[in-house]
């Protein structure tokens, strides 16, 4: 078991980092096995939300439509997830291709893949 360690979730509005966007953002940091920290951020995708994606997350349009853009939530993110290990479903491949790639960052983080 890790020492330290957070624990990201992210919401999308699909697979495809190419024409899809990130609806949410929930991160819980772990110390010695106990929840340490909560992170939380509903993101304006800035497109429309497919209606089977709002049907399976409960998320609409009109919820995130105050809400900021990507670009705006991923400083305190980053924050946030400082360097310790992220820990996600497919993480490597989908919080890179999601957070990192389209804004030009690179997360320090190692990554553990959850199935």
């Amino acid at each position: 078991m890790l020492e330290r360690a957070v624990y990201v979730d992210l919401v999308t509005t699909g697979p495809d980092p190419r024409h899809h966007r990130v609806l949410e953002v929930a991160a819980v940091r772990v110390i010695d096995g106990r929840e340490a920290e909560v992170y939380h951020a509903l993101v304006n995708p800035g497109r429309a939300i497919p209606a089977g994606v709002a049907r399976r997350t409960g998320i609409d349009e009109r919820e995130v439509s105050t809400t900021p853009e990507l670009r705006y939530v991923l400083p305190d993110l980053f924050r946030f997830l400082g360097t310790d290990p992220i820990v996600a479903r497919d993480g490597e491949r989908s919080v890179r291709a999601f957070l990192e790639t389209p804004f030009g960052y690179r997360l320090p983080n190692r990554f553990l893949d959850i199935a």
